[in-house]
């Protein structure tokens, strides 16, 4: 999630040399995409339901990157840390647990730990918004 008003970014990444892993607060201005887009919650209370996400994240800052569950992907295993998040686990936990919002399938066989940011992009839950180049 970013937050343009305060040039911050708050979500799960691998570790770097400029901070460590997991779910942390970092400097949007050390981010360099070769492309951003921005959505919104497809709700009327989007801005609502995103500061819910939010809020929920952000009482999570310090959970461990859940470098298991992306290797369990990577390779088709049923591996994860289950006390750890990956970026769209975190995308995907914020809008269901935080917001009650969920972007996908909530039932158990939709496995948290398995959801990539393509099954993220093709969320009826989440409107795409154009911006100015």
């Amino acid at each position: 999630m970013v937050d343009t008003d305060r040039g911050i970014t708050l979500g799960a990444r691998a570790w770097t040399f400029r901070y460590k892993g997991g779910l942390q607060i970092r400097e949007s201005k050390y981010d360099h995409y070769s492309k951003v887009e921005q959505f919104v919650l497809n709700s009327p209370n989007s801005p609502e339901l995103l500061q819910d996400a939010w809020d929920w994240l952000y009482q999570r800052i310090g959970t461990p990157y859940n470098y298991r569950g992306c290797f369990g992907i990577a390779t088709n295993l049923m591996l994860t840390n289950p006390k750890a998040m990956d970026c769209s686990h975190a995308i995907f936990a914020a809008t269901w647990l935080g917001a009650d919002f969920p972007l996908l399938s909530t039932r158990p066989s939709n496995l948290p730990w398995r959801i990539t940011p393509q099954a993220l992009l093709g969320s009826r839950g989440l409107v795409y918004v154009p911006t100015l180049p």
